[in-house]
């Protein structure tokens, strides 16, 4: 199981079509459970929940970037939480230029 990342244009493009790429479950409790508090980076917060979708319009993707840029040092390198830290912040950034959505659906 793994929480696909789409960028896209509607949430059914993204339901329709392969994952930019996807964060196993391994890599999402890293970020999220284990040591490092997240929880007041509330844009990302949202993705906490592993068995539910977060949707992330163009217009909160500045406020995305700046936590996730924030976030990713206090990770070690080469850890899974890391890698698809970084894997995220490249997709909002290209939805950002694209002007799309970002949206996580869990399988």
């Amino acid at each position: 199981m793994s929480l696909r990342v789409h960028i896209a244009a509607t949430e059914a493009e993204a339901e329709h079509n392969h994952p930019n790429f996807s964060i196993d479950e391994i890599a999402h409790a890293q970020m999220f459970y284990r040591g490092t508090d997240l929880s007041s980076y509330l844009v990302l917060w949202r993705m906490r929940d592993y068995y539910a979708d977060a949707i992330y319009p163009p217009h909160e993707l500045p406020a995305l970037i700046e936590e996730l840029t924030e976030v990713i040092p206090k990770f070690r390198p080469n850890t899974s939480a890391a890698k698809a830290l970084n894997q995220f912040l490249a997709a909002c950034r290209i939805a950002l230029q694209e002007n799309k959505l970002v949206i996580c659906l869990c399988d």
